[in-house]
């Protein structure tokens, strides 16, 4: 039961790891596809 939980807990943390990648990532995406905020100030 103790290696069944162990592996439960690698696959929560995986799939927590893969989702907060995956969210960087199309948060770069996205900040690509817009206009650099910073353009506006300079």
């Amino acid at each position: 039961m103790n290696t069944l939980k162990q592996v439960a807990k690698v696959i929560w943390v995986l799939s927590m790891l893969a989702s907060i990648g995956v969210i960087a990532y199309l948060a770069g995406l996205g900040m690509r596809l817009l206009p650099n905020p910073n353009g506006f100030w300079s």
